[in-house]
């Protein structure tokens, strides 16, 4: 019970409290926030849609060997709750991946209006998948990892003028690489010479 504050341990004691869980997923074109209840919630000044059972976390895993476990969130949005799920078709990896997803368990008193104690776990959105039945829903399902899982993966980087450029911005250091990897003879200096008498 180290975990939790006093008045979690009180509230746990005293009588029935009721869990929530809540995610906030950064994307380029905006802040997706989403929660297990049924009504609208306002938690930290921002509102999360309620998503109901139709969403789900997958349960933590944890391994002595330090080995980095992810989760994988499922969420089915209905197409009534306005231009959310839209967004969410033609989704591209760089409007995702290695972006922000912050999961927060939260116990409330019995009718959801106070939170009473949370905890807080950042993750790194990884892979998403999605389904769009257009008369209903969208589903969506995504991978995300922990910085110690992400921290593991073998990052390979390659040296073209595109990856110099998203590095650097307006850097043009490299873009005759290609044309050099080519295999076409290049003359140097006037008429080909480097150094004149």
């Amino acid at each position: 019970m180290g975990l939790l504050s006093t008045d979690a341990r009180a509230a746990l004691q005293s009588g029935p409290i009721q869990i929530g869980t809540l995610v906030e997923l950064d994307f380029t074109f905006g802040t997706e926030r989403y929660w297990s209840g049924t009504h609208p919630l306002t938690y930290g000044g921002e509102e999360f849609l309620a998503v109901g059972d139709s969403g789900s976390v997958s349960p933590m895993e944890s391994s002595s060997d330090l080995r980095a476990n992810g989760l994988t969130l499922s969420i089915t949005i209905p197409h009534e709750a306005g231009s959310a799920a839209a967004r969410f078709q033609n989704v591209r990896p760089e409007q995702y991946k290695n972006r922000t997803a912050r999961i927060i368990l939260a116990f409330f008193d019995p009718t959801f209006n106070t939170v009473i104690h949370s905890m807080e776990r950042v993750y790194s959105m990884d892979t998403l998948a999605y389904r769009v039945d257009p008369s209903s829903a969208t589903s969506i399902s995504l991978n995300v990892e922990s910085e110690l899982m992400r921290g593991g993966k073998k990052s390979i980087k390659r040296l073209t003028d595109e990856q110099q450029r998203d590095d650097y911005p307006g850097d043009i250091s490299l873009q005759f690489l290609s044309y050099l990897a080519s295999g076409v003879e290049v003359a140097w200096g006037t008429g080909g010479a480097f150094f004149r008498d």
